[in-house]
């Protein structure tokens, strides 16, 4: 999705989530979460970054499960979306950027979060190559992915040109781009994976 469109969003996001369902959905895939980040051996970190970071559900799951960080950031193509960050969390450092393209230098953070993104990202590839470049060896990474579910076809109706991945194309690209799976989640409409950077 377009920028501009990310945007616009940002203005009613937390209506389109309001409702009980939406809620429900994201309760369990929140506790989905959270049981991956408590298999993470380590409890303090040094840098912590947050990509497609949105209104920042990524960073209250992360203060909940007694991880520790000396800095944390923030990543997200739209403007508006760190300025909700940035209420919610003001000691948070944000950045504007893609996923894609993020503009730290390499092996910069110890743990990195990229929850509700590769969805929205084509070349899977690309995106893994660039969490890898960024991540120290022997970080962290929590990735989620949407599964191929008549739900998340529904998706399509807020304009969202979605990538929906099996499992395995998830798996094999992480082992392709570095990456060593060391738990991993089933929600609803996810994928949650665990990884580590070898």
């Amino acid at each position: 999705m377009s920028r501009a469109l990310w945007n616009v969003q940002a203005s009613f996001y937390g209506a389109l989530r309001a409702n009980p369902i939406s809620q429900g959905i994201l309760k369990n895939e929140n506790h989905a979460l959270m049981r991956l980040l408590h298999k993470i051996p380590k409890k303090h970190f040094e840098k912590v970054l947050d990509i497609g970071a949105g209104e920042g559900n990524a960073l209250s799951v992360l203060n909940a499960s007694g991880l520790a960080c000396r800095e944390c950031y923030a990543v997200d193509c739209a403007e508006k979306m760190l300025q909700r960050v940035q209420q919610r969390f003001p000691s948070v450092k944000t950045c504007q950027a893609h996923a894609e393209n993020l503009p730290f230098a390499d092996s910069t953070f110890d743990l990195m979060l990229c929850v509700g993104v590769t969805e929205y990202v084509q070349n899977l590839r690309a995106l893994l190559c660039e969490l890898a470049r960024t991540l120290q060896p022997e970080g962290y990474l929590a990735l989620t992915a949407s599964t191929r579910i008549w739900l998340n076809l529904l998706r399509y109706v807020q304009l969202h040109a979605l990538f929906l991945r099996e499992e395995n194309e998830v798996l094999t690209l992480c082992q392709e781009t570095g990456f060593a799976m060391l738990a991993k989640e089933r929600t609803l409409l996810q994928m949650q994976f665990l990884l580590q950077k070898k």
